[in-house]
């Protein structure tokens, strides 16, 4: 059983306490997911979530879902292929390709990671073109989340920190692809929109959302956004602020629907709200957390001035975690209004978002005539697969996953092009997500 409290994946489902001015029919359950360092050589996250609306069985399935994809995600097999990619010739990705680090990062004193280039030893795992079905060899490190964090040594130099798109479950592969490909898109235009200075389009929502998405009793205050992306999928981003708690969170959604991509993109903006309710607590895991010494975070702070604890330049912001606990601080939160009123381009209905992209096969066709090869790894294990769950990553090398703003994927090409045509200095504040 993929769900039970001592031979499970997932250990528990514990359904969260909803706010009253949410959404009534908004609900996520987490789920608590079995230590893999007992028995392997990796640690998964501790939990994952699921949430929904009107929906208790897609809230049940993506919470375990999550669970799955972080525990199969997190577990490197044995007996991967140890070496250079000019030993290994054209059936495996050229691994220049990946849009990690700039040369001025890598050359930089002290840097953390160094450059996959054609020489570096390294592993390596076989993926799926999905072009054409062709096996092809991939770097293992952008694979598996915690490839380069093992709970004993080391298997190779370090070559990316953890990526967080792509990696995604379902009840069959073809479900997982679609899933993990559209993340990709999504965080790709994350990452071009804001750091890459291509702006936001301020977006219409129909009626019936814009009242929905202001709670029963219209205390939320809900903005949707367009990220700019060049293939074909709608990604909209939800904006939610809680006067009540004064919590600002982002959200975002992928989907060739632009009213189901936004749907989305609120759902998650009011899951991050709850996870920002948990950074502002006292007692909570993530104080508990910043109180390590060798944490990214900050210690907990009742004021929430948590812009001060951090370097000016935001430098030591090396973790994803830390965007959320430094949105917490209002000068922080009011310092991001300002970047975004100044990166607002436009303002557009959203079902005009629409366009002729509907499924994996048009997706994989857009970035193939861009020039991107799309390659999914399976990484779904023995003891998960019987229970039919698959797992995978994909990986389309020229995109940008998202990364923490102290640590920022400067490499690759688009980037640094969409910053020359842009008319919008580099963002001082991370998004709050």
């Amino acid at each position: 059983m993929l769900a039970d409290p001592r031979t499970g994946v997932v250990r528990a489902l514990d359904p969260a306490a909803i706010p009253a001015h949410f959404p009534s029919s908004f609900a996520l359950t987490t789920s608590r997911i079995a230590d893999t360092s007992r028995f392997g050589g990796w640690a998964s996250d501790p939990a994952g979530a699921g949430y929904a609306f009107a929906d208790p069985a897609a809230v049940r399935a993506a919470a375990i879902g999550e669970a799955v994809e972080r525990y199969c995600g997190n577990l490197v097999p044995p007996g991967l292929v140890r070496a250079t990619h000019e030993s290994l010739g054209p059936r495996a990705l050229d691994p220049t390709t990946f849009a990690f680090f700039s040369p001025e990062q890598y050359a930089a004193p002290g840097f953390p990671a160094v450059p996959m280039t054609t020489d570096l030893e390294m592993e390596w795992v076989a993926g799926r073109d999905l072009v054409d079905d062709a096996e092809v060899l991939v770097p293992a490190g952008p694979v598996w989340p915690s490839y380069h964090s093992p709970v004993g040594a080391r298997r190779g130099p370090l070559t990316n920190p953890v990526i967080q798109a792509g990696l995604a479950a379902g009840p069959d592969r073809d479900f997982a692809v679609w899933g993990g490909l559209r993340e990709v898109v999504e965080r790709d235009a994350m990452t071009l929109s804001w750091y890459g200075g291509l702006g936001v389009r301020s977006l219409d929502p129909p009626a019936w959302l814009a009242s929905f998405a202001a709670g029963p009793d219209g205390l939320l205050a809900t903005r949707f956004v367009a990220l700019a992306s060049p293939f074909g999928l709608p990604v909209v981003a939800a904006l939610v602020t809680d006067p009540t708690t004064g919590l600002l969170s982002l959200g975002t959604g992928v989907d060739p629907d632009p009213v189901t991509a936004a749907t989305k993109a609120f759902a998650e903006a009011l899951q991050l709200q709850l996870v920002l309710g948990d950074y502002d607590d006292p007692d909570g895991a993530f104080a508990a957390a910043a109180a390590h010494p060798h944490s990214p975070l900050k210690p907990w702070r009742a004021d929430r001035a948590y812009g001060s604890a951090y370097l000016p330049d935001r430098s030591d912001v090396v973790d994803y975690a830390c965007h959320l606990q430094l949105h917490l601080d209002p000068a922080v939160r009011a310092e991001f209004e300002t970047e975004l009123a100044g990166r607002t381009t436009d303002r557009v209905a959203l079902e005009s978002l629409a366009g002729p992209v509907r499924g994996t096969g048009d997706v994989v066709d857009v970035l193939t005539l861009a020039g991107h090869r799309v390659v999914a790894v399976d990484v779904t294990t023995p003891d998960v697969a019987p229970m039919g769950v698959t797992v995978v990553r994909v990986l389309v090398p020229g995109l940008y996953s998202n990364a923490p703003l102290g640590l920022p994927f400067l490499g690759g090409t688009r980037l640094a092009a969409a910053r020359r045509s842009s008319p919008f200095p580099v963002p001082h504040t991370p998004l709050p997500h």
